[in-house]
């Protein structure tokens, strides 16, 4: 088959578009959970700092003078107000919630009325400044509010015609102006609808690829990775709170024979069969992995050594009593336990019990097997 064409690839990007604008619209009306909080409080920052700026920018050509002086004062303190919460929203070590921000937004369409008011109205150029919170609060929001909070930037666009000289041209005029304000909201909200659920998406690819990484595909138990993390977790636990910890490392005695004699299928029908039988067998806090081969790892946080014992004569009695190899022959599991000590680390145990298995093996046995 040829490279797509650029008709075909642009057909394949609208597709997927399409398909994640569904898909977030039928999630309903819940706040986005992919949503990056950090991101979307800077844009807001951004934008509360913009409108101070043009704000200050156009005082000297349409003064606050409706109500004379204190129309300065109250303009001066509104544009501190923007310059206070965009330090806010800019300062990274700071989240606000959701709620936060959306009745922030509110105060901010006030102002905006207020100082259009102060102003003389529609005459006055700060009307344009209703863009910033309708294209903030449309991308942001979940749907209910993004809608309520549009209609309010509206309707306050149409406030100037009720106190203000009004005329057909000029009622044209915050209509035209209202209708592109809705349409530039609305796209900013697609787009940024579609971004969030594309990011959701990737970051459940990305949950469910860490999965993947650290289990066992055949007997679903977690594999060496998963044993590695799980130690070192529990072993800074140990450390820290004074905790007892134990690892018990067993193999299936004899299992290349059953490889060699019945193959490797029949093989991993046993290593399956092992691997359920001792996840079904493991009590509360115990914790069972693949590590490797025909082996298999118990961990045993908060457990002592005589208890750890018990745990490793359990498993190996239900292996046995359980689980038959292919000719009708018990399977047996023989482990290896070894308790962590003070000044131990992650390395040492493993390698501890590793070597604690090997002896018991080769104990069992002549050295030349």
């Amino acid at each position: 088959m040829g490279n797509p064409t650029d008709e075909e690839d642009m057909a394949r990007r609208t597709n997927l578009s399409l398909a994640a604008l569904r898909s977030a619209l039928a999630e309903g009306d819940e706040p986005d959970a992919t949503l990056d909080m950090g991101r979307a409080q800077r844009m807001g920052g951004f934008f509360w700092l913009f409108g101070g700026v043009v704000a200050a920018a156009l005082l000297p050509f349409s003064p606050p003078t409706e109500i004379g002086w204190p129309g300065w004062v109250l303009a001066a303190a509104g544009i501190g107000a923007c310059v206070t919460v965009a330090r806010r929203r800019l300062d990274a070590r700071r989240i606000p919630d959701m709620d936060e921000i959306f009745w922030a937004g509110w105060v901010g369409l006030v102002m905006i009325v207020l100082i259009e008011w102060l102003a003389g109205g529609r005459a006055a150029p700060y009307h344009h400044l209703y863009v910033l919170p309708a294209l903030y609060g449309a991308a942001i929001h979940n749907l209910r509010r993004s809608l309520i909070f549009v209609a309010a930037v509206v309707a306050a666009m149409f406030a100037p015609l009720f106190y203000g000289p009004a005329s057909g041209e000029i009622a044209v005029d915050v209509v035209a102006q209202a209708l592109m304000l809705v349409a530039l909201a609305m796209t900013s909200r697609v787009l940024f609808t579609i971004t969030r659920v594309q990011r959701g998406r990737l970051q459940r690819a990305r949950e469910e690829a860490d999965v993947r990484a650290r289990r066992d595909p055949l007997t679903g138990l977690g594999n060496r990775l998963a044993f590695q993390e799980a130690v070192e977790r529990e072993v800074a636990r140990a450390r820290r709170t004074g905790s007892q910890l134990c690892v018990v490392l067993g193999d299936l005695d004899d299992f290349k024979r059953i490889n060699d004699s019945f193959g490797h299928i029949r093989g991993d029908e046993c290593l399956t069969a092992a691997a359920g039988t001792i996840a079904r067998a493991a009590r509360g806090g115990e914790e069972c992995f693949r590590w490797g081969g025909d082996e298999f790892a118990l961990l045993l946080p908060d457990t002592s050594r005589a208890e750890a014992d018990k745990a490793r004569e359990r498993m190996c009695s239900v292996v046995r009593r359980e689980c038959l190899a292919p000719d009708g022959r018990p399977l047996e599991l023989v482990c290896g336990t070894t308790a962590l000590v003070e000044g131990q680390g992650v390395n040492e145990l493993v390698a501890e019990v590793d070597g604690a298995l090997i002896t018991l093996k080769t104990g069992e046995r002549p050295a030349s097997d």
